[in-house]
């Protein structure tokens, strides 16, 4: 199927073409016994992966090898479940990787494998026949009635001792058997996982044999060796078998011999010729669908996402939550099927476990049948990605996949466009009117739209009346759009007319309540479980990291947050993982229903599976601001490893003002030239330098900074640049900001049409201000111009700067009730305390405009009020002869001076 075909099946909403959603990974399994290969795996983990990763990095592919030896303290091979789990991950590398996913090193020592984990029911009832009860004792029936498969009882169930000796007795037993067997414990455990690679595609597996030049081998090994040396030679393709020989000398591999640092370079070398022949060979093959220019693949990328999770949860969740016959669906039917004539659109309303998504994903599988009729189906969770997190990329988006559908040969983007939230309005408003009377009869004509969760996007400032004001009121009877919330729509940003509209019975449901803490108490059951099985303080690190992400993160960014390199024993009871013990806990989570995979941008990134469980998660492991913040800033600087580890030396002897609230643990001086920004830094990294409360790295690495705005641009859209500033506004008042954020808003018309004119913008508006603006506007200013001056390819450079700052006079309102008497900004100034005509004193945050506090301590009207310039108190005054100092950090009230006989009218 060409490109074409396919970027046409994704934009029409097949859910089959969600098979496309390949990601961007090579995550390859190394398979070996523990003593053997050591300092092997050691040069493929700190030397070929990396190396891969600088050869791929410009394709956008990650590259993750997994050692399940890797920080262990005894061999993995001898624990039946955690073997297990390895076969799955096995499948798990299949299933994800490009080019190789199984990579054998077979020398000359081996590993008897362990018992299987399951066998069939009726396998084990063929065994008691051979071996007595004692096969009950370690397979017992299963309690829940299923007959089709047996469990290994685990080591918990009974006591250690007595179930290791039952395994070995059990072993023993089985091998006496001969073909009856089981296959797992005829081989040796390199030479099963061997096995199951191999039954998936050898094709991308790849086979090392070393051989000892002058020793004996143990006639056994000896035997073992050569069948699984065959095994390999007769399975594999002869390019992905590679022989060597290296000289013995006891204790193994020794890299400062000669003759071994000799072998261990060729073996690096010629592991990464062949990995990455391997990864060529599946990119030419198998090449990433693209569509014919960077607008169109922005649509086709973002809607491809969707119809992938659209597809996970057909596979799951409807299992779960059958909405089949309910008169729920029925009524959604009815109402969909019925409208002959322009209707309103369809919002439904419940709360958590309510079952929501489960809904919106069987109306867009079965509402082709509904019709009898293909129809062009867009559906979009919202808050899962970054373009559906925001209102204004939310709508662009479908926009653009709209004016594809309706013109699949015109450009998605109109020549006129401008990503301004009233423009996209209006655009949309026009698209339904299109579809309405110029649409094609037939397959194009009917047209559904469904968006999830709508109260996840997020609110931020705009110049319209309502966020949410472009959901039309009255649709035609070919277009039809359903969304689900879980708030009522009064709470929802929508104009006052729409309020209305969602009033009546045709536009409303509202779904019957789940019992929150009933399915709260589940959730919070199998964390017990978890945390009791690995320890408390391992589920309490890994869970924290899963709740504070934004999008999710990938495997290799969570062992790069969990996994310390030092080749110590990483043992989980000190809440350190490897990737053994890492890849059992997912399976485990996965297995309870906790955690999901999530294709975005690539990558696999992993979540929370459900928004209850995330709460609760975040009840339990982050009551704590100050470990929340910390928690922020390590990710934060996983993003930004390339200058988490300068000098401190710079800092020494130097004093730093901070504002409040800004300081972390993870302090570090700034070169953000060093810095190469992907997308996953545009998507993910600003948001936990915002909420880590370090608001100069957050400057100085991402909003202002030149790489990282014209990323953001290149990358995504200056919309969504424009979305994310007005984030950062939500919390932070800051000039630098407001100078950026303006100046987008500024150049927005001409950004939509070439976005390489950012930096011939940014020289525009802010030229004028930098050298005044300090170090940092001059620092944007200077990349700006070196940017312009580096490119290749001709670009309109204005010389001077003539216009003025694109800074209004007004930036800000903030409402109180009560009126104002006295005002006072913090010395932040992020926050105001206002005292009221009437009342106590109060602290607003300013650009949120939101009370954060009230100071009750004065018995009768406060009269004055100061701030400290260089701490974080506030000082008040009344009529009840007092001063009172309050802790603006903590609220508590310090400190209550009675000297004064009279009303107090300064301090």
């Amino acid at each position: 199927m060409i490109n074409e075909e396919v970027v046409e099946e994704v934009l029409r909403g097949h859910l089959e073409a969600s098979k496309w959603a390949i990601p961007r990974v090579v995550k390859v399994f190394i398979s070996s016994t523990r003593t053997d290969f050591q300092e092997e795996r050691k040069i493929l983990l700190e030397q070929v992966g990396p190396e891969i990763q600088d050869m791929f990095d410009n394709t956008g592919l990650e590259v993750e090898l997994v050692d399940m030896h890797y920080g262990t303290g005894q061999d993995v091979h001898l624990d039946p479940f955690q073997f297990d789990d390895h076969l799955h991950e096995i499948k798990r590398c299949h299933k994800v990787s490009r080019g190789c996913f199984y990579l054998c090193l077979i020398g000359e020592k081996t590993t008897p494998s362990p018992l299987p984990a399951s066998l069939p029911a009726n396998q084990v009832t063929t065994l008691k026949e051979r071996l007595g009860d004692e096969i009950d004792t370690l397979y017992p029936p299963d309690e829940n009635g299923s007959d089709a498969v047996r469990s290994l009882r685990r080591p918990g169930d009974i006591s250690d001792e007595d179930w290791h000796k039952r395994m070995t007795t059990l072993i023993d037993q089985l091998k006496e058997l001969g073909e009856e067997c089981p296959p797992q414990l005829r081989r040796s455990a390199v030479e099963h996982q061997f096995q199951v690679a191999a039954e998936l595609n050898p094709e991308c597996m790849l086979g090392v044999i070393r051989a000892w030049e002058g020793t004996q081998t143990e006639p056994e090994n000896l035997k073992s060796g050569q069948r699984i040396w065959q095994c390999l030679e007769d399975t594999l393709p002869g390019d992905n078998v590679v022989k060597l020989t290296v000289p013995w000398k006891g204790g193994g591999v020794d890299p400062d011999f000669n003759e071994h640092d000799e072998y261990i370079s060729s073996f690096q070398e010629t592991i990464t010729d062949k990995l990455k022949m391997l990864i060529n060979k599946s990119i030419e093959e198998n090449p990433e669908i693209n569509a014919r220019n960077k607008p169109n693949q922005e649509v086709f990328k973002e809607a491809l996402v969707h119809l992938a999770l659209c597809q996970k949860h057909v596979n799951t969740t409807l299992k779960e939550v059958d909405w089949s016959g309910s008169p729920t669906l029925d009524h959604i039917k009815h109402l969909m099927t019925s409208a002959t004539t322009r209707h309103g659109p369809i919002l439904v309303q419940g709360g958590h476990g309510s079952g929501k998504t489960a809904l919106i994903n069987t109306i867009y599988v079965r509402c082709e049948e509904w019709f009898g009729k293909k129809a062009l189906r867009i559906i979009r969770f919202a808050g899962m990605t970054p373009r559906s997190s925001y209102n204004l990329e939310l709508l662009r988006i479908i926009c653009s996949q709209l004016t594809l559908l309706l013109q699949p040969s015109a450009p998605c983007i109109p020549r006129d466009a401008s990503f301004d939230p009233l423009y996209v309005n209006n655009w949309f408003q026009t698209l339904v009117r299109r579809f309405d009377i110029d649409a094609p009869d037939g397959a194009g004509h009917l047209v559904i739209i469904l968006i999830d969760d709508l109260h996840r996007l997020n609110p931020l400032d705009s110049d319209i009346v309502a966020a949410l004001s472009w959901l039309p009121i009255s649709l035609p009877s070919n277009i039809h759009i359903v969304a689900t919330t879980s708030v009522p729509p009064d709470v929802l940003k929508l104009t006052p007319v729409q309020r209305e509209k969602f009033r009546a019975a045709e536009c409303y449901l509202e779904l019957p309540p789940a019992s929150e803490k009933s399915l709260e108490s589940k959730v919070e059951k199998a964390l017990d479980e978890l945390a009791e099985d690995i320890g408390s303080t391992a589920m309490a690190r890994l869970s924290s990291q899963l709740t504070i992400a934004e999008f999710g993160l990938s495997e290799t960014e969570l062992l790069e947050l969990l996994m310390p390199t030092s080749g110590d024993v990483l043992e989980l009871s000190d809440g350190f993982f490897n990737f053994s013990t890492l890849c059992s806990v997912l399976r485990k989570m996965m297995n309870r229903d906790l955690l999901r995979e999530k294709f975005m941008s690539g990558r696999v990134l992993l979540c929370w599976k459900h928004e209850l469980t995330s709460k609760a998660a975040r009840k339990r492991y982050l009551l704590q601001q100050d470990t929340t913040r910390a928690l922020h800033a390590e990710i934060a600087n996983l993003f930004f490893s390339e200058i988490a580890t300068q000098q401190q030396t710079q800092q020494e002897g130097t004093v730093q003002s901070h504002e409040e609230g800004k300081q972390t643990p993870f302090q570090s001086s700034l070169q953000a030239n060093d810095v190469t920004y992907s997308l996953r830094h545009v998507e993910e990294s600003w948001i936990h330098l915002l909420k880590s409360g370090d608001s100069s790295r957050l400057k100085q690495l991402t909003m202002c900074n030149f790489d990282f705005l014209l990323a953001a641009v290149r990358t995504v859209s200056v919309s969504y640049l424009r979305s994310i500033l007005e984030h950062v506004r939500c919390y932070l008042l800051d000039r630098e900001l407001e100078l950026v954020y303006y100046t987008v808003r500024k150049s927005s018309d001409v950004l939509t049409r070439d976005t390489l004119q950012f930096g011939a913008q940014l020289i525009c508006w802010l030229r004028s201000v930098a050298d005044s603006s300090g170090e940092l506007m001059a620092r944007l200013m200077l990349s700006a111009m070196a940017w312009c001056d580096g490119y290749t390819d001709p670009l309109l450079v204005p010389l001077t700067g003539w216009l003025h700052p694109p800074l209004p006079l007004q930036i800000k309102n903030v409402v109180v009730n009560g009126g104002v008497n006295l005002i006072e900004p913090t010395p932040s100034a992020q926050h105001i305390v206002v005292v009221p005509h009437t009342g106590d004193p109060q602290l607003w945050h300013v650009m949120s405009n939101t009370l954060v506090t009230t100071f009750k301590g004065h018995s009768g009207r406060v009269l004055c009020i100061a701030m400290t310039k260089q701490s974080q108190y506030l000082l008040t005054g009344g009529e009840d002869t007092s001063i009172i100092i309050w802790d603006l950090k903590t609220f508590e009230l310090k400190l209550r001076i009675y000297e004064h006989m009279k009303h107090q009218f300064c301090a």
